[in-house]
């Protein structure tokens, strides 16, 4: 039907081929995947209103993710339950030059 994982400690971002750094209290949720069949039916957003009040019980302060800009609809189910866009990721390559430009990620405060 639904998953999501999350990471208290360290981030990886498949898509950017980079590590997104977490300070204390920090965790990134990423991964999530509904199944066409339930999707459009809030499943994803109870998930992620779930696994916000149990990291926030367990000392969370920040609650992060980041939407691949492909998938623009991944971004509902974060805002109905109080995420917030808050910046943006760059990733510019060439050759074996990298460089990874980040403001804030989206996240519920």
């Amino acid at each position: 039907m639904h998953a999501g994982w999350a990471a208290p400690h360290a981030a990886w971002i498949e898509f950017l081929d980079w590590e997104i750094p977490l300070g204390p209290g920090d965790v990134y949720q990423y991964d999530s995947f509904t199944a066409p069949a339930v999707r459009a039916m809030g499943v994803a957003a109870l998930r992620v209103a779930w696994m916000a009040r149990h990291f926030q019980a367990e000392g969370a302060r920040r609650l992060l993710a980041v939407v691949w800009p492909g998938n623009p609809g991944a971004f509902r189910p974060l805002e109905r339950v109080g995420y917030r866009r808050r910046g943006s990721i760059r990733a510019f390559r060439l050759g074996p030059w990298r460089r990874v430009i980040h403001g804030r990620s989206l996240s519920r405060q």
